[in-house]
């Protein structure tokens, strides 16, 4: 009986097959294109997203002012936007973004985005000169800007000054009429010279908005 159980013993007792080499060599291939992919796909999310400034709220003294005097009053309002693209030259793209209206300072706030090589060179300034029309034709080209860049596109922020929405008028139905503003663009070239770039409607007299939350750092 007890050989009968030494037999059975030495079936089962057999060692573990070592792993063919090849075989071993091919998990690791596959599990390094897999972490690679993994690696690419997150980093191409991470990059797709627009830089921070594209929704800020930008201050001057201004808006540093009332924000003391009466912060309650100080409201930044986000308004909706047309279609943000406008197709350019060679299939080259801007895009225009998050529309605020600071009612109290009479400020509107917006951002452009585009492709660093859509210009000729580099320069110090922007290389646009920005014109905001109203619907009777009134030009405003008061503004200032602050500027930021991620991987290839270069981006915008531009606050408008002295810009009133309101017409104090009602349509027919009793409904308020607000101005609107569509904004014209010119783009400096290697000679120096501005021409003409696009026009984008950027606001277009609606007067549905949501409150913008904001912290203000001196």
């Amino acid at each position: 009986m007890s050989e009968f159980v030494n037999e059975n013993a030495d079936i089962f007792e057999d060692e573990p097959k070592k792993q063919n080499i090849v075989i071993r060599v091919l998990k690791w291939i596959c599990e390094a294109i897999i972490l690679i992919i993994c690696a690419i796909l997150f980093y191409r999310c991470v990059s797709s997203a627009d830089h921070a400034i594209t929704d800020k709220v930008l201050m001057n003294e201004a808006f540093y002012k009332a924000y003391e005097e009466n912060p309650e009053e100080l409201k930044v309002e986000k308004y909706g936007m047309q279609s943000p693209w406008v197709s350019i030259r060679e299939g080259r793209l801007i895009e225009f973004n998050q529309l605020y209206y600071i009612p109290l300072l009479q400020q509107m706030q917006f951002s452009i985005k585009y492709n660093e090589d859509l210009t000729n060179g580099e320069y110090i300034d922007i290389p646009f000169k920005l014109v905001l029309i109203d619907e009777m034709g009134n030009e405003y080209n008061e503004y200032w800007y602050e500027t930021a860049q991620k991987e290839r596109y270069k981006y915008i922020r531009v606050c408008f000054e002295n810009i009133d929405i309101y017409s104090d008028d009602v349509d027919e139905n009793g409904q308020e009429i607000r101005h609107t503003y569509k904004l014209k663009m010119e783009m400096i070239d290697e000679n120096g010279q501005y021409n003409y770039l696009c026009t984008y409607n950027l606001y277009d007299g609606k007067t549905v908005c949501r409150d913008v939350k904001y912290t203000v750092k001196n």
